[in-house]
């Protein structure tokens, strides 16, 4: 008997003064890795665990998540897949050098997708076309964004996932990938170093970053 799908949309959620990083946002693309996915609009949103607002945002986001999974199934399923959507900045990294992105180290990320394009505006509201976006909306700068972490639970599987509704520009801020290299920013090689494999997990939140107490219902979501 087929499994019969469920899915269970979670409240909006407005990330305030977050930094953009992998936009795609002008057209959909195919993610890496997944040439017969169908493509979306997505982007990464980098939020800093010492910054008040965003320490807020993060115990929101993980509250929502801890929520959707006890709707959904009450406990944590033992088969759902790794939670993809949200985590530490240090686990997303370069499939070459092994390393976190750029700028993400000593952040969190939310990665959210959508098939439909998402609503853009500029910093007063005025809607932004595609093309204006491609230019306004660029990796590295500020941006605000609405997101909704939801269930899926379907022939595919058991997970939470995260969808992109709408991306206002914030402010200027340092573009990725501007600035220089030098020596110095590459690895001794050693030829007979073989490279450790990607994990593809998400590490724990860890609650003593975010300020929570072992009673808090926010710290007994485990595994995230």
């Amino acid at each position: 008997m087929a499994k019969q799908s469920k899915s269970i949309s979670g409240i909006k959620i407005q990330l305030k003064r977050v930094r953009l990083s992998f936009p795609s946002l002008h057209k959909a693309d195919v993610p890496k890795g997944y040439d017969n996915a169908e493509p979306k609009f997505s982007a990464n949103f980098l939020l800093d665990p010492k910054d008040p607002t965003h320490k807020a945002l993060l115990k929101q986001c993980k509250g929502e998540i801890e929520r959707l999974i006890k709707e959904a199934w009450g406990t944590k399923p033992p088969k759902m897949k790794p939670i993809e959507c949200f985590g530490k900045g240090e686990i997303f990294t370069n499939s070459q050098t092994k390393k976190p992105y750029d700028g993400y180290e000593n952040m969190y990320a939310v990665v959210a997708n959508n098939k439909k394009r998402p609503s853009l505006f500029d910093r007063d509201k005025t809607p932004l076309t595609p093309d204006e976006a491609e230019q306004r909306l660029y990796a590295g700068c500020y941006v605000d964004a609405i997101i909704n972490f939801w269930v899926q639970d379907n022939q595919f599987g058991e997970a939470i996932r995260c969808s992109l509704q709408g991306v206002r520009f914030h402010e200027d801020g340092e573009e990725f990938g501007s600035g220089g290299v030098d020596a110095d920013d590459f690895d001794d090689l050693d030829d007979g170093e073989l490279a450790d494999e990607l994990d593809d997990d998400l590490d724990d939140l860890d609650d003593e970053d975010l300020g929570l107490d072992e009673d808090d219902a926010l710290g007994d979501l485990d595994d995230l």
